[in-house]
């Protein structure tokens, strides 16, 4: 962030940053965790075999993106998580796993706030695997852009996730509270914290030093706050949200078309998107007995 933009900090920003630090009580999923765990420590492996499993976890993912950004590792953010793991090394992102596995220990949410997270987490991977089919349907082929789009769909909701962890128990008024608009509404937040997932977004975003169109994505990514369609990745992420609620349609059932400015931002085919659904489906499942058949068995 410039200095101007510090000296025009407005009260409200400065509140939002306090919030940040609940980036520390962030959990890792406990199986994504172990999965990297053993890539980390095995010899044959190298930083895309750690970026298909950390691109599973939006709280890790996020870590490591924060300290390729930071001034050790020249203070410019990778754009890819592969990027940020080939910048860090190894053994950087190992210290970030010990991190995440002491907090795993300590535990961190309550049973019913545990349930909003795993709904939140699965969002958050959902997305990603929507913004790499969406974009692959959109005729992107280069794998570096596939990476970056897959990494803006799984970040997105960041703030909602910071929300979360920083006040769990008011957190439920936004998902249980006898408030107007779908789980998910920025209006709801707004009634509760007095500022909403994509305000703390995009604080979240300057602040450590993610570039421009990467905050955008955390803070411009619903309908009424999408940005230009100069900006590809925040319009990319709105539609991949999209999908992701239409696969979790217990979340918002009676869910509004997604933006047609966003849509031709990436000159998609609106047959595409829906398409795109049961491909996204398909993946998300693959995920989901990938994960099972990696979780120990409970020892009687």
């Amino acid at each position: 962030m410039d200095d101007s933009r510090k000296n025009s900090k407005t009260a409200a920003e400065e509140k939002m940053e306090g919030w940040l630090r609940a980036a520390s009580a962030l959990p890792a999923h406990h199986v994504v965790l172990l999965l990297a765990n053993e890539v980390i420590h095995n010899p044959d492996a190298g930083a895309k075999d750690l970026e298909e499993v950390l691109a599973l976890d939006p709280a890790v993912a996020m870590k490591v993106l924060r300290l390729s950004a930071s001034a050790a590792y020249g203070g410019e953010c990778a754009e890819t998580l592969l990027l940020a793991l080939m910048r860090i090394g190894f053994t950087a992102a190992g210290d970030v796993l010990k991190v995440f596995s002491k907090l795993q220990k300590q535990g961190t949410f309550s049973p019913r706030a545990q349930k909003v997270y795993q709904d939140l987490w699965a969002h958050s991977v959902i997305s990603g695997l929507a913004a790499r089919e969406i974009f692959r349907r959109a005729g992107v082929t280069n794998q570096e852009m596939l990476d970056k789009a897959r990494l803006a769909g799984l970040l997105h909701d960041m703030g909602r996730l910071l929300l979360l962890a920083g006040a769990p128990e008011r957190h439920e008024l936004v998902i249980h509270g006898n408030l107007n608009g779908h789980l998910g509404s920025p209006a709801r937040e707004t009634k509760v914290f007095g500022f909403d997932h994509q305000e703390l977004g995009r604080v979240a975003g300057d602040t450590w030093n993610l570039g421009e169109e990467m905050t955008l994505v955390l803070s411009a990514h619903h309908k009424e706050s999408l940005p230009g369609r100069e900006f590809i990745l925040p319009n990319l992420a709105h539609l991949a949200d999209w999908v992701a609620l239409k696969i979790q349609d217990e979340w918002q059932p009676d869910l509004e078309e997604p933006s047609q400015a966003s849509l031709k931002a990436l000159h998609l085919d609106p047959k595409e998107l829906r398409l795109s659904i049961a491909a996204v489906k398909h993946q998300w499942k693959k995920v989901v007995e990938y994960l099972e058949e990696a979780t120990p068995m409970e020892q009687d």
